[in-house]
């Protein structure tokens, strides 16, 4: 699904600008936010009688959502911002030419960098939360 995104993010920024990519990137990191506000909201409540899963499980299921949402988060939005600089740049250096190159190029970095932060994060984590 990220890399579909950081495609998205760049049409956005080749036909729009960066602002606009930047305004849609932070759109993106709001409705992610909306979503781990109604998980929330889902696990406070009591499960039903007939369900096979418990608030127990369920508890247990998301317990390390939180640290994983913002390890997410905090590479989603620093890759997809990077990806863009990288994106323009590589434009402006080759002067409009080269789609395919620049946005693979762009891509494959963010992707790298995305994934570097968050297990970096979730080591860190896991770490400091199990010893």
């Amino acid at each position: 699904m990220y890399p579909i995104n950081f495609l998205i993010t760049d049409i956005i920024a080749e036909f729009y600008g960066k602002n606009h990519a930047k305004y849609c990137i932070r759109m993106a990191i709001l409705m992610n936010i909306l979503v781990a506000v109604i998980i929330k909201v889902f696990s406070l409540l009591n499960a039903t009688s007939w369900s096979k899963i418990d608030n127990n499980l369920f508890n247990q299921m998301f317990s390390m959502y939180h640290i994983a949402f913002v390890g997410s988060l905090l590479a989603s939005y620093t890759s997809q911002i990077v990806d863009i600089n990288i994106y323009l740049g590589l434009k402006s250096l080759t002067k409009g030419k080269y789609l395919l190159v620049r946005n693979n190029v762009s891509t494959a970095i963010s992707l790298f960098i995305d994934t570097c932060i968050v297990v970096g994060f979730l080591c860190i984590f896991k770490f400091y939360l199990f010893r």
